[in-house]
């Protein structure tokens, strides 16, 4: 009998990472959106810039905004799309539902710190 991992084993250390994010959309009657993203690091006082894309089903870029300024433990941005620039989940039976990627990549002034997309991974 074999015991043991029968996957390939990675290790990731960090100096800092993202320990919450929070992703909040509203959807408006003239069907105009706007997407809150908010993001806590750890450790508290990181300083730094962040990048936060957002991709479509596809995996192309609809929109982003980078030099997000990190100085205290909460960071984020705010999106806002017109009628028709991203397609809206409906309810079964209603229409499509398209998933989106949301991805947080986080630098201090040297180098990359962590990248994490909406589906809970990080690299």
């Amino acid at each position: 009998m074999t015991v043991g991992p029968w996957r390939p084993i990675s290790l990731h250390t960090y100096h800092t990472r993202i320990s919450d994010l929070r992703i909040s959309a509203r959807v408006d009657e003239t069907l105009e959106a706007t997407l809150n993203v908010r993001f806590v690091l750890f450790p508290l006082e990181t300083s730094g810039t962040a990048e936060i894309l957002l991709k479509n089903p596809a995996g192309y870029t609809v929109t982003s905004q980078s030099s997000v300024k990190l100085g205290g433990n909460i960071a984020g941005a705010e999106f806002y799309f017109k009628k028709g620039d991203v397609d809206l989940w409906y309810p079964v039976g209603y229409g499509e539902q398209p998933l989106y990627d949301l991805e947080v990549i986080v630098f201090n002034d040297v180098r990359l710190l962590q990248v994490t997309d909406s589906d809970e991974s990080s690299h």
